[in-house]
């Protein structure tokens, strides 16, 4: 059987299905701190060790032992899933929650944090007006288009 790994986005928990003396083995993680990983080990057949790392919100970090095989099968299937994650908790998190509370209270925030955040004006802190595609400053001279790298920013507080 061939060893499998899932993560559930609303308990964050990983669960890892591994098997051990032809029996199955389900390990529960919780947390985004779980990562697949090897380093040289010269007692071993092919140099390196494999393994789950796991650091808990509480406690100590620990391992669980891979072999090459569970590590070649299951290291691409966390690649994908530490991309959600990425995607689903901090980027995501950060448009929905971060931007709009830069809006409603920009003192909280450095003018250059905004700026970069298109919530702003990078040039005087003035707002933004146009469309998402083109924004310019009410305040100033500043358009987009004399920023390369902005010009096609989609403003995130206008997708969601």
């Amino acid at each position: 059987m061939l060893p499998n790994v899932t993560f559930d986005y609303d308990s964050r928990i990983f669960t890892f299905t591994l098997w051990r003396d032809e029996k199955q083995v389900i390990h529960e993680l919780k947390g985004v701190n779980v990562f697949i990983d090897s380093m040289p080990d010269k007692a071993k057949d092919d140099g390196n060790s494999y393994f789950i790392y796991v650091q808990p919100y509480q406690g100590e970090d620990f391992e669980i032992s891979l072999s090459k095989e569970e590590f070649d099968i299951l290291d691409p299937i966390m690649f994908g899933i530490e991309e959600d994650i990425y995607h689903y908790f901090y980027e995501c998190e950060f448009t929905r929650t971060t931007l709009k509370d830069m809006e409603k209270n920009p003192t909280n925030y450095g003018p250059e944090q905004r700026a970069r955040a298109m919530v702003c004006c990078p040039l005087c802190s003035g707002g933004l007006a146009g469309s998402v595609y083109r924004p310019h400053c009410s305040e100033c001279e500043w358009d987009s288009e004399s920023d390369f790298h902005d010009a096609y920013r989609e403003h995130p507080l206008d997708h969601e």
